[in-house]
């Protein structure tokens, strides 16, 4: 999917990319200067349109049961560890390929959640 970058949008969580931007005669030319007025930073442009393919790792859950009849009279353990957003591997150099708009507004990525778990019965 192609995704367009906005850098007009929001003063926080832009990436680096913005360090490049144009400030003056002499620098590039290759990202528009960033500002919050209408001076063209703001305008759609395939000069931000780039490839936000990627591969993650959305949900995993890892258990392991144990039957303790016998020895404490728990019918069943179960010990687990379950993860969400484990990986991504992209090129996108946005904060999020997985954003749902078209345009990546610099909204949080998703964050690495892990967590560990025990569940008995008696």
């Amino acid at each position: 999917m192609k995704k367009i970058i906005d850098y007009d949008t929001r003063p926080f969580n832009y990436t680096d990319r913005v360090l490049n931007s144009w400030d003056g005669e002499g620098s590039t030319n290759s990202i528009p200067r960033v500002s919050f007025s209408d001076n063209g930073s703001s305008r759609v442009s395939d000069i931000f349109v780039e490839d936000a393919s990627y591969l993650r790792l959305k949900n995993v859950e890892l258990g392991y049961s144990l039957n303790l009849q016998e020895s404490l009279g728990i019918d069943n353990v179960r010990l687990y560890v379950s993860g969400q957003n484990i990986f991504t591997v992209t090129d996108y150099s946005g904060l999020d390929p997985e954003s749902t708009a078209l345009i990546d507004y610099g909204t949080y990525p998703q964050s690495l959640t892990l967590m560990f778990g025990v569940n008995a019965s008696l």
